[in-house]
């Protein structure tokens, strides 16, 4: 029982691009949108999202409290920022079948979000180098 499906055949993109996206799901739908991105990746394709990545904080936060107020003030409403821990991105990342290549911290002007760059592994679990 999948509570998201992409409605493409697999493999059929070289990338798939995420931007404000996961900034705004729980975890567990997190979960499940890298799976579909995963399955929908050909061999060795490349994904480009953005997160509220950061080190020593709880696996996952829902507006955490005085997170990124610079940038938004109070937070309102419910998921309007979720923050995660790199090392559980990492995990989420991993179990969708997919390698972190890059992470850039905080990185977009706007919002402050990291941007992450994770690649599909190629049937054979061997990935080519780099980008």
């Amino acid at each position: 029982d999948q509570m998201f499906y992409l409605l493409f055949a697999a493999p059929s993109f070289d990338i798939v691009y995420l931007y404000a996206v996961y900034t705004n799901m729980t975890a567990q739908q997190v979960s499940v949108y890298l799976g579909e991105i995963a399955r929908v990746l050909k061999p060795n394709g490349r994904m480009f999202a953005t997160f509220y990545v950061e080190e020593n904080v709880p696996d996952y936060e829902e507006n955490p409290q005085g997170y990124m107020v610079e940038k938004f003030g109070a937070l309102r409403g419910p998921l309007h920022c979720c923050r995660f821990r790199r090392g559980y991105v990492e995990q989420l990342i991993d179990a969708a079948g997919m390698r972190l290549l890059d992470l850039k911290h905080q990185c977009e002007s706007q919002s402050g979000q990291s941007v992450l760059i994770a690649r599909r592994s190629d049937e054979s679990g061997i990935a080519g180098d780099g980008f």
